[in-house]
């Protein structure tokens, strides 16, 4: 058992003790992540979705270097996102580690999402403070309860402008990113903006509305709200009244992929493109009974872990990659394609030498997930090929391979227990201060924060 010591010790990894330093050379001057949230891979065109969800984003993947094997580290997105903007697992980062991890748990209104989240740990250096104190401008446009700025969410950010309730449409969030943008007039800069429409409810607006669902005669209606009655009903609906809903779903990627082809043009219209580093990735994807549930937060199967992630940037290869990645690995590979020598130590790890000059991918590095809302705790490994599924509480674990399964069909634990405890032992030992170390500080949830959870379903 790793001593209590050294595992206090991850909290100080990552982004910290970063020097002030003028921007070393580098061919980008500017920055920008776009975290589309709920957005599953497979539900987009270039992942093999039927319906003609993404052409935008078909284009962009073609001018991209795409990680078709890219995973979240988080089933739900307030440790998804700390993740992406700190490079840190959520063992290391404190936030959304909930404080619900012995004992009996007791799944009433005033515990599910409310009392038990976390916040960032204050000694974790986010990107915006790294880039912040390196001088760029630095900008976010968010859409969710869960990226409040009493999670930390805010820290480092010149402008941090958030809605709590996740009704700002993705039209409106990049009305206001151009704005940010063009009233400072001043680079370098670093955009984080975050659109949310994929999530519930499905209500599409035009031109997507009904692009998918009038063809589908499901006895629905858009649009998909009423989350509560959808979660508890989903297990008994028709075929077609699932195929209903995920196709509402499609509607609101195919908005959101109209979006962003408006932001990307009016980057190329404001003369930004050439020398803008853009990283395109998602919190989590969505479950529409591919393993008997619904919706996201419950599950570390692929249809919520995976996550698209694609990297364009002037010089940059287009292509597929299929080594393991994680969204952690967006902060230190901004990091490293900027020039900074200090790209931090955590779990994040850099993707540059494989952007810049092809270098191959570690295949055999672990690529770890934790932290889910609903039912029992669980939390995911990845050795490729080899996926290690582990109910917390229990001690449960599953196994399988994506490379022959990759829709985790086949559990193949009785054949390869020893492979099974092996990285069931790395994955305690890297998530020892979840279980055993000291919780990250509650966040003071604030009835507007409330409210939006309660829109968003997250309290029902």
């Amino acid at each position: 058992m790793p001593t209590k010591t050294l595992f206090l010790s991850l909290l100080a990894l990552g982004l910290l003790g970063c020097s002030t330093e003028n921007q070393p050379e580098s061919r980008y001057k500017n920055v920008v992540i776009i975290g589309v949230d709920t957005l599953r891979p497979d539900h987009l065109g270039f992942g093999g979705n039927l319906h003609d969800t993404s052409p935008t984003l078909d284009r962009f993947a073609s001018e991209s270097r795409v990680y078709n094997q890219a995973y979240s580290t988080a089933s739900w997105t307030l440790p998804a996102f700390a993740s992406l903007l700190t490079g840190l697992d959520p063992a290391e980062h404190g936030a959304g580690i909930m404080l619900r991890h012995t004992g009996e748990r007791d799944w009433d209104e005033e515990r599910v999402g409310l009392r038990d989240r976390t916040i960032m740990d204050p000694s974790v250096r986010t990107l915006a403070e790294r880039l912040q104190g390196e001088g760029f401008q630095t900008f976010a446009v968010a859409q969710s309860p869960n990226l409040a700025g009493a999670y930390g969410f805010d820290r480092g950010f010149d402008s941090y402008e958030n809605v709590s309730d996740g009704r700002r449409r993705a039209s409106e969030s990049v009305d206001l990113a151009f704005k940010m943008l063009d009233d400072e007039k001043q680079d370098p800069f670093f955009l984080f903006l975050h659109l949310i429409d994929p999530h519930l409810t499905y209500d599409a607006p035009e031109p997507a509305t009904g692009t998918f669902t009038d063809s589908i005669d499901a006895g629905l209606s858009l649009p998909v709200a009423n989350i509560g009655n959808l979660r508890r009903d989903y297990a008994t609906y028709s075929e077609v009244q699932k195929q209903f809903v995920a196709a509402a779903y499609d509607e609101e990627i195919l908005f959101t992929d109209q979006q962003i082809g408006r932001f990307l043009e009016g980057l190329k219209e404001r003369g930004l493109d050439q020398e803008t580093l853009i990283i395109l990735t998602s919190d989590h994807g969505e479950e529409f009974f591919d393993h008997g549930g619904f919706e996201h937060g419950h599950s570390m199967h692929e249809e919520v872990v995976r996550v698209p992630f694609m990297v364009w940037g002037t010089g940059i290869e287009p292509g597929v990659e299929r080594t393991p990645v994680s969204i952690a690995d967006a902060a230190p590979t901004i990091l490293d394609a900027l020039g900074f020598d200090d790209i931090g130590n955590g779990f994040g790890q850099t993707l540059w030498p494989q952007l810049d000059d092809g270098e191959a991918g570690n295949v055999d590095r672990m690529i770890v997930a934790a932290g889910t809302l609903y039912g029992p705790e669980k939390r995911m490994a990845i050795v490729w090929p080899y996926k290690l599924i582990q109910k917390v509480d229990s001690g449960v674990l599953a196994l399988y391979n994506l490379e022959d399964d990759p829709g985790e069909k086949k559990d193949i634990i009785d054949s390869n227990r020893e492979l099974a405890s092996e990285m069931a032992e790395e994955l305690d030992h890297r998530m020892y201060n979840i279980a055993h170390g000291p919780q990250g500080a509650a966040a003071e949830v604030t009835d507007d924060m409330k409210d939006g959870l309660d829109a968003l379903g997250y309290t029902d």
